[in-house]
């Protein structure tokens, strides 16, 4: 935890963000991915772990910046702010809640959640028992413990008098909640040239007017085909009013993904304009570009800086059509 002290022993339904933390799986459906890769599951494992992989998504997400939407956004907490001498400025957001199976038991319990944000440190995100924090004051009373003895016990590194309270207004949370979701995404845009036999220039993939049948093919397994004009849906700055970006794209969904891709024929295509910029100004900007060669395309090298994390697929004549899975390899694929 870069910093941070264990506090003391582990009691009942304490736990601390991070990989394997309970209240993770009940923020999302996913597994992070995070430090695994397919290739490190020993080979007499792999039965075992097959639909677990399944279930991983296509990147690292830091899935704790939904506790604070879950747990504090729109509940009763606090929220404060300082600059550390050692830290910088921090923000620490915290909440009692009662427990409901304290309810049938002699006295009521009761858990505390602690945000607490810094530049320096990553995200400490968790839940501890009032009863688990030392204080001269009683556990489980309607007034609860000092907040300051809490973040003592939780943050012993933090320096508690630089905190000052927050306004008690709306902006705060909202701010704060954007500050948390802010490194998450679940809208990609992907770049897709074809390439011709007897091809090797990105300049000849920007000028393809059309396209041939496997082409096509291999569109269809990457998503469905949508009318622009109208579409209400991620649409990665393509034009759903006028259709001056072309009336059709592809776009196709991922658990909780939305993927747009920008396929070079199905931009407009600019007659006497080698150039061809309005497609090179959505592509360029892709987080990635497939490109897809016929048979008899010559190898070629992305120009530096002007396609984005290129992969290739190369499509080989052959009588057996083409399946979604054999696309799920990276590098140069044929299919």
């Amino acid at each position: 935890r870069g910093g941070y002290r264990s506090p003391g022993p582990t009691p009942p339904r304490t736990a601390w963000g991070g990989e394997s933390c309970s209240f993770e799986s009940s923020l999302s459906s996913h597994c992070t991915n995070a430090g695994v890769s397919v290739l490190e599951v020993p080979r007499e494992n792999q039965p075992i772990h097959r639909e677990k992989v399944k279930r991983y998504i296509i990147e690292h997400i830091d899935l704790g910046a939904y506790y604070y939407h879950k747990y504090f956004y729109n509940k009763e907490h606090q929220n404060y702010f300082g600059v550390d001498e050692n830290l910088g400025p921090v923000a620490v957001s915290i909440r009692r809640e009662k427990l409901d199976d304290g309810k049938d038991k002699e006295g009521a319990q009761y858990n505390y959640r602690v945000t607490f944000r810094t530049s320096e440190l990553t995200t400490l995100r968790g839940a501890i028992l009032e009863d688990a924090v030392p204080s001269t004051a009683k556990h489980g009373t309607a007034r609860g413990l000092p907040l300051k003895e809490v973040l003592e016990y939780v943050v012993p590194e933090l320096n508690i008098p630089c905190l000052r309270l927050a306004l008690n207004s709306p902006k705060v949370p909202e701010q704060l909640l954007k500050l948390d979701e802010q490194g998450l995404s679940f809208q990609h845009k992907v770049g897709i040239l074809y390439c011709k036999a007897g091809q090797s220039t990105e300049e000849e993939m920007y000028n393809n007017e059309s396209a041939g049948p496997a082409f096509e093919e291999f569109l269809d397994l990457l998503g469905q085909r949508v009318r622009l004009k109208g579409f209400t849906k991620y649409r990665a700055q393509l034009d759903n009013k006028t259709d001056s970006t072309g009336a059709h794209s592809l776009y196709t969904t991922y658990k909780d993904y939305e993927l747009m891709f920008h396929v070079s024929s199905l931009l407009p295509y600019t007659p006497n304009n080698r150039q061809q910029l309005l497609r090179k100004r959505h592509i360029g900007n892709d987080i990635v570009t497939i490109v897809f060669q016929e048979p008899g395309a010559l190898p070629f090298t992305p120009q530096k800086h002007s396609l984005p994390l290129p992969a290739r697929v190369r499509h080989r004549q052959s009588p057996q059509p083409l399946h979604r899975e054999r696309l799920l390899q990276c590098g140069s694929v044929q299919v």
